[in-house]
């Protein structure tokens, strides 16, 4: 039976290119599966904005991430391409990080080149560490892996602080120490989005989302360009705060939200989409009938 790993490395090199819009949470990983997509993007920066309310700072600690990612793999049946920020800590903190990521299901995992002070690779004020220190991250990260089809995405977010040129040479490093994927974040125009696919020997991933500093391209023109893989990370979340935005100003003004129902899930979605009729028949087979006697 393939593993999540071999089916996310298998999609990646795949000549069409790899759709994963991101998710945040197990409900918005169910949905994106249920939208008919092959594989998922778990976002860190977004898990945290959701979780903690807090901004992507690297406020999430490794145990929170992993158990994250284990809830979404645990509700999905796809791959799920998790964030591993800068590793959380030293190199024996990235090793343990991809292992959890492999315990936790993930097919792979994405690792940046920013100092423990980092941030959304679409944020100012990014810190770098020398591209020897994250060369040897990305070493550790192969060398920590059971499954050698795990993927190691390196990520490089070099552009915003040393240029162009600086990133291509880097990321470059980083495929000499192992990386399976190259991921040059927040390319800022036209020329560089199209120049980086034919750069590398490996495959390519893009990330495109809403009103960042990357100009955003729809899938088939990422496809033309000749990228393997490509996240959506923001755009579930975005969604998700602009429908709870409109319809708690509706509940506020009127006292209801019942102009809103059409548009609104229902209850029996909501109990179809968690399972609960699946869970009624585990109660009625296993469970002790509610009208039995306690003794």
């Amino acid at each position: 039976m393939a593993t999540n790993a071999n089916r996310l490395r298998d999609m990646i090199l795949a000549p069409e290119l790899l759709v994963l819009p991101g998710s945040f949470d197990a409900i918005s990983a169910r949905l994106v599966e249920e939208s008919g997509f092959d594989a998922i993007y778990f976002s860190g920066g977004l898990s945290a904005s959701a979780y903690l309310a807090m901004p992507d700072f690297g406020t999430r600690t490794l145990t929170e991430a992993s158990a994250q990612v284990a809830g979404a793999v645990a509700a999905t049946s796809i791959p799920i391409l998790a964030d591993g920020e800068a590793g959380f800590g030293t190199v024996l903190s990235v090793q343990r990080m991809v292992r959890e990521m492999e315990r936790a299901g993930a097919g792979g995992i994405h690792l940046e080149d920013q100092s423990g002070a980092r941030r959304c690779g679409h944020f100012t004020g990014k810190e770098l560490v020398s591209a020897e220190e994250h060369a040897g991250r990305i070493r550790a990260a192969v060398a920590a892996r059971s499954n050698p089809n795990f993927v190691i995405v390196a990520r490089t977010d070099a552009i915003a602080v040393t240029g162009f040129e600086d990133a291509v040479a880097r990321a470059r490093k980083y495929v000499e120490a192992g990386a399976d994927v190259v991921f040059v974040e927040a390319p800022e125009t036209r020329d560089q989005l199209t120049a980086l696919p034919k750069l590398f020997s490996v495959p390519v991933l893009l990330n495109v989302a809403e009103g960042s500093k990357t100009p955003y391209l729809p899938v088939k023109e990422v496809s033309r360009l000749g990228y393997a893989a490509a996240i959506y990370p923001c755009t579930t979340f975005f969604a998700s705060l602009f429908a709870m935005r409109r319809v708690l100003k509706e509940f506020k003004d009127t006292g209801s939200s019942k102009a809103s129902w059409g548009e609104m899930a229902s209850f029996e979605e909501w109990q179809t989409l968690v399972g609960v009729p699946a869970a009624m028949a585990q109660l009625d087979a296993f469970g002790v009938p509610t009208s039995a006697p306690v003794r």
